[in-house]
């Protein structure tokens, strides 16, 4: 990673995300703002796009180049961009290889001048993904009321150690959440720890 890539990125506090999360919402409150792609309207949006462009480092760069994982020249500068496409799909809560590409199609366009093309595609990330920014803050704002939430990755978790238990009959609890904890982590920015996962695995370890 470049170090004027480091300074961009290190701009995106808790603030800032909000602040684009405020943005957001306001585009998806107004039905027609989300094809109002005018960016003196959107002010955070406008500094997004010119975060990205300025993260490029006046390189272009395909869809393929940004989310294929292979090396690719300048490195620093790609590896910068890689992380800051991690980095907005866990603020849109969508971490995962459709938002990965969705997000470096964005970095993209933005990379090859094409402005207009990311603008339209960041207002249709902001709609798709807000029902599920919602159905995932709500457990957080159960738990701060008393309630005891269930983790987004138990389901998942769990799932993938049945298949395990499966393939691997009599393995102990400590392989299969080493296992679980390795393929959560490879899909997600916030998977869980180690404990959590063996304490969910606890209940569901064939006898």
């Amino acid at each position: 990673m470049e170090l004027y890539q480091e300074e961009i990125l290190s701009k995106y506090s808790k603030n800032r995300l909000r602040l684009l999360q405020d943005e957001k919402n306001k585009l998806i409150n107004n039905y027609y703002s989300l094809y109002d792609v005018d960016s003196e309207k959107n002010p955070a949006l406008k500094v997004l796009i010119a975060d990205i462009r300025a993260m490029c480092g006046g390189h272009s760069f395909s869809i393929e180049e940004l989310c294929s994982g292979d090396e690719v020249e300048p490195k620093r500068v790609v590896d910068g961009l890689r992380y800051f496409i991690e980095l907005i799909c866990y603020k849109h809560r969508a971490e995962n290889s459709h938002c990965r590409r969705f997000v470096s199609a964005i970095v993209s366009h933005v990379s090859n001048g094409d402005d207009y093309t990311a603008y339209s595609m960041y207002t249709v990330l902001a709609s798709a993904t807000t029902g599920l920014r919602h159905s995932i803050n709500a457990p957080s704002i159960l738990g701060a009321n008393g309630g005891r939430p269930k983790n987004r990755h138990r389901d998942e978790a769990e799932h993938y150690a049945k298949l395990k238990w499966e393939q691997i009959p009599g393995a102990s609890i400590s392989v299969v959440s080493t296992a679980v904890k390795f393929h959560l982590e490879n899909q997600y920015t916030d998977a869980p720890k180690l404990p959590t996962i063996k304490n969910w695995l606890k209940k569901i370890k064939p006898s």
